[in-house]
Formats: structure tokens, sequence, C-alpha cells
């Protein structure tokens, strides 16, 4: 009899029980599930075999009877994987970016009118992807924001920090879209306030916000829109001012 197209899971022991003289050998005792065609030697009762099988849950067919061999034939070994899922590959890529956009204050309190001004970024960043549809991504840039007023008109130079997760159509293919949310950490290092360079007397060093966005994928091209919220005070006059900025940003991925 031979048996053909079945899954195989207990199997081996379950035939080593019911015709103690097959013997399984090396190459199938850590068969998991596996295509494989049977030739089995002098059976009585092939039907009672394959009714036992079926109930095991192994699909197989008789082709043909009274074959005088066993052979295991067309094995392909795979890994055994107990959760039916394949393992997950975390890959890391790195790339750089340039990005243009407005930045300006909003204030929370008081007569006070506020405009935008030019906002400027460069700087590197990773992706680690996470699954086919999902990856993070930090970066760190020099950046350029602030804001105009009639409370004060200011410029800032700092290093900007987001990160994000992303949600992506299939980072395998050549275009991909996708959006993105996360938060940033902003360290303020230099600027200036209405002309005069800036002390620190009057303005936070270290800025924290929420970010958001979504863009484009084109092979290693990336266009990407931005939107980062200042979750903490600008200033340190007690005024409640948050700082807002916008960019689109190409990006290279390597």
């Amino acid at each position: 009899m031979i048996l053909e197209n079945y899954t195989v899971n207990t199997l081996g022991k379950f035939l080593q029980n019911y015709v103690p003289s097959i013997q399984i050998g090396a190459k199938s005792a850590n068969l998991n599930s596996y295509n494989l065609r049977l030739v089995l030697k002098n059976l009585d009762s092939p039907q009672e075999i394959l009714k036992q099988l079926n109930n095991q849950g192994v699909e197989a067919k008789i082709i043909q009877s009274e074959f005088q061999v066993l052979e295991f034939t067309e094995i392909e070994p795979r890994p055994v994987n107990f959760f039916h899922t394949k393992p997950k590959q975390t890959t890391v890529k790195f790339g750089y970016n340039l990005g243009y956009g407005r930045g300006r204050h909003e204030f929370f309190e008081g007569d006070y009118e506020s405009k935008k001004i030019m906002a400027f970024k460069l700087g590197f960043y990773s992706q680690i992807k996470l699954s086919n549809y999902l990856a993070l991504k930090p970066e760190i840039n020099y950046q350029t924001n602030g804001g105009k007023s009639n409370f004060a008109n200011t410029r800032l130079h700092s290093i900007f920090t987001p990160l994000n997760l992303m949600l992506t159509t299939n980072q395998q293919s050549f275009f991909g879209i996708y959006i993105k949310g996360g938060g940033y950490y902003s360290y303020n290092f230099s600027g200036k306030v209405s002309g005069s360079n800036l002390n620190f007397n009057s303005i936070e060093r270290n800025v924290f916000g929420s970010a958001y966005g979504f863009g484009f994928r084109m092979g290693h091209k990336t266009l990407d829109f931005s939107y980062n919220r200042g979750l903490s005070n600008t200033f340190k006059t007690g005024i409640d001012v948050k700082e807002r900025s916008r960019y689109v940003t190409l990006g290279y991925i390597l």
C-alpha cells in the first residue's frame, strides 16, 4: 500500500505500534509537518490502517497495494515550529533626512499673538523592523525652531530626538505608505530672544512633546509629513506656552 500526501504528527509512533516490524529511521524522528510518500510491506488490513490514520488527523489515500518494500521518499526537512508561525526577523536599517517646515509658540493664557517662523532640521535615523507591517523609528536631528509674538521673538537651536512607532504597508514592497506616532525630547543648546543671545534664564533647555505624521516610501527614498506638539512649557516665566512645528522631510534609507 502507498500512503501519499499527508501531514505527519505522531505517525511514526503509530506505525511502530501497529506494525512492529517497521523501522522508523533517524531522518524521520524529528518530523513535525512534512509531506511524505510511504510504501508499506505485507499489510493484512490496509483499509483498517487507513481508517485509523484518518482518525489521527492524517490525510491519506491508497494508491496501490501489495508492495514488498518500505520506503520514505521526497522528505523535505523543515524546522519544527510548535506555534505554527514563522519566527520574526528583526532588521535594522539606517538613513538620513533633511526637513523644512514652520514653527510657532502657542499661548494658553494672556493676550499674545503668535506667528510662524521658518524651521529646519537635518539628521540621521534608524528603522527597526518588528514585522512586515510594523517598525520603530528613532531619530537624532539638529533643529532650528522658535516663534514670533508680541511677548518675545525666539530662534532656538536644539538636538531633536523623536521616537515613533510606524504602521506601514508591506516593507518588502518597492512602494509603501505609513502612519506614525510617538514622542520626542529636544535639548535647546543655543539661540536668540528678541535679537539678544540666549542665556536660558527665561527659556527651558529640556522640552518634551508628542509627534505624529504619515509618509510615503519609494525604494530607498521617503517623503515624510510630521507634526510636533510640545507638552512641556517653553518659557520659565510662568506663562503657559507650548512649541508647535510642522515639517516636510526628504529621507534616504541606506
